[in-house]
């Protein structure tokens, strides 16, 4: 799967800038992921394709004791959200690192509580990317660990050229539950979003 590259800082800046933009209802999709977190004040969370910091920064404005590691493969991307997050530089671990490939999986802190993603998920490739990494969630979660994400998904009814990592809700779930979710809903859609919240017994 080819990544997104920015010759530098200001470059990813523009593009950060542009997703609020394009999809007004992100504002919304953060405040609501971020109320889906049932875990302890002091949980681990990870969040995967974490970006410009954009989801952590609501994290960290509603639930401020939290540890947290962000994992993305774009380094202009988490040096703004190194910028945009640093009173919490102690409880923050950044992890520059393709999802597709195994060697953030040493790099991870235990246990994590809860993995997060903020509309990036379908970018890692198609569904069996997608798949892949609900099954390593699953994997390296603590004891009734959550899934809470939001992501694109496939357009209704279904178009040439789409992007293969785009899937329909009721696959999400499928998927979820074949990785060893006990528990996944759709919380909400809005726009072409769907969120999600899966959980380990």
């Amino acid at each position: 799967m080819a990544f997104r590259t920015f010759a530098d800082t200001d470059e990813a800046a523009a593009y950060a800038a542009s997703l609020d933009e394009r999809w007004p209802d992100r504002a919304a999709l953060k405040a609501h992921l971020s109320s889906r977190l049932g875990v302890g004040p002091t949980a681990h969370i990870v969040e995967f394709c974490a970006g410009a910091g954009a989801l952590a920064a609501q994290l960290f404005a509603d639930h401020p004791h939290i540890t947290y590691t962000g994992i993305d493969i774009t380094a202009p991307l988490l040096n703004l959200a190194r910028t945009r997050l640093a009173s919490h530089a102690r409880q923050i671990t950044w992890l520059e690192a393709d999802l597709n490939e195994d060697g953030w999986l040493n790099q991870l802190a235990t246990p994590v509580h809860a993995f997060m993603s903020l509309q990036s998920l379908h970018d890692l490739g198609d569904e069996s990317a997608v798949a892949r990494i609900f099954g390593l969630a699953a994997q390296h979660l603590a004891p009734q660990g959550q899934f809470i994400y939001a992501d694109m998904l496939a357009v209704e009814p279904p178009e040439e050229n789409i992007n293969p990592g785009r899937l329909r809700a009721e696959r999400h779930l499928e998927l979820l539950q074949a990785a060893g979710f006990a528990s996944a809903i759709c919380t909400w859609k809005i726009g072409p979003f769907g969120c999600f919240y899966a959980q380990l017994v």
